[in-house]
């Protein structure tokens, strides 16, 4: 965008590093500093939709939304298309369950989590879909237009959202919106940590993990151990992203860092479609028969897109060992799952 290369491995353990802060020093600090960094980036997003809109007026359709709209012939063709937009839509809202795991540090959770968690849902979900729309209207429906437009997305290159965002905003809006789609990726590994502490603490209070996860900080109550450990394991994967991009060939720290972020990508959203089809499945007893009869054709849904989803041999035996790993560790503790008493949220 400055037209000045940063080497992204100066980059990385910044926000690595400085999100440990608010999140020992308690959930009401974090969550005022994702509100804060979000706001910002879905304020410009919000700005280039209107805009986008009002500039192609004339160019309003519906193709997008319809069937023709794949650019498929056969039904397996179009079942693959839509299988491969679901992928992008569906992990567009990993996190929305993260509102779950602080539930014991909310008001009135029993109202607050279930309702914040829906509204949250439904209105990225139109965000997403304005945004979407909108970068359509710019660069056109055919199949060419947009074939172009995913692989300059695809490149190492200027990103073509941001070429955009600069035509309506100017460099300074540009610079702007750059800035905080930075600071919405330190606020999203912000909710992460946050909820894998959360989660490591509840494993541990309940005894499947060591005692010291269980431990709080004697002045701001945050599981400040879980989140020193949920730091180091997310450090551990990043080097192993870097290490297989490494050994996949690439060297210069730009390309290293793209594909070891977009490997990383892929493999976290095959586990986001397999664990949404997991508590899809474990929602079923918990539901009418009309409940089950949705849930099974979003199960189904998943599982289609998890199927189109899994593009290199590569990803499907990580997958496949992650897997493995994860019932020997189920074996493993298993006896201490039969031997957990019912936990009680003292403020549900």
């Amino acid at each position: 965008m400055t037209g000045h290369v940063i080497n992204p491995l100066i980059l990385l353990p910044i926000p690595i590093v400085l999100a440990l802060v608010p999140a020992v020093l308690g959930i009401r600090p974090s969550i005022r500093t994702e509100m804060m960094l979000t706001s910002i980036e879905i304020a410009i997003l919000l700005i280039f939709v209107v805009l986008s809109f009002i500039a192609n007026m004339g160019r309003l359709s519906a193709f997008p939304f319809t069937v023709q709209g794949t650019f498929a012939k056969t039904p397996t063709g179009i079942l693959a298309a839509l299988s491969g937009g679901l992928i992008f839509a569906i992990t567009y809202f990993m996190g929305f369950e993260v509102s779950t795991q602080i539930s014991e540090e909310v008001r009135d959770p029993r109202r607050s989590v279930p309702v914040s968690t829906m509204w949250a849902t439904v209105f990225m979900g139109i965000l997403y879909i304005l945004v979407t729309y909108a970068i359509l209207l710019n660069i056109g429906y055919t199949q060419s237009a947009i074939t172009n437009f995913v692989n300059q997305a695809e490149g190492m290159g200027p990103n073509p959202v941001y070429m955009l965002i600069g035509h309506y905003l100017g460099t300074a809006g540009l610079i702007l919106f750059a800035a905080s789609v930075m600071l919405s990726v330190f606020g999203c590994y912000l909710a992460t940590l946050n909820a894998t502490a959360r989660m490591l603490y509840g494993m541990a209070r309940d005894g499947l993990l060591p005692a010291w996860l269980a431990e709080t900080h004697p002045r701001y109550k945050s599981p400040h151990k879980a989140l020193y450990l949920s730091t180091a394991v997310a450090i551990l994967t990043i080097a192993l992203a870097y290490v297989a991009a490494y050994a996949s060939g690439y060297v210069k720290p730009l390309e290293l860092t793209y594909n070891a972020m977009e490997d990383a990508y892929a493999i976290d959203s095959l586990y986001y479609v397999i664990s949404l089809i997991l508590v899809a499945a474990g929602a079923l007893k918990l539901t009418t028969w009309g409940g089950r009869v949705v849930i099974g054709i979003g199960i189904a849904i998943l599982a289609i897109t998890l199927y189109y989803s899994i593009v290199s041999t590569w990803y499907l035996a990580i997958l496949i060992a992650s897997i493995i790993l994860t019932i020997a560790i189920s074996y493993v503790i298993n006896t201490r799952i039969k031997s957990i008493k019912l936990t009680v949220c003292p403020y549900c």
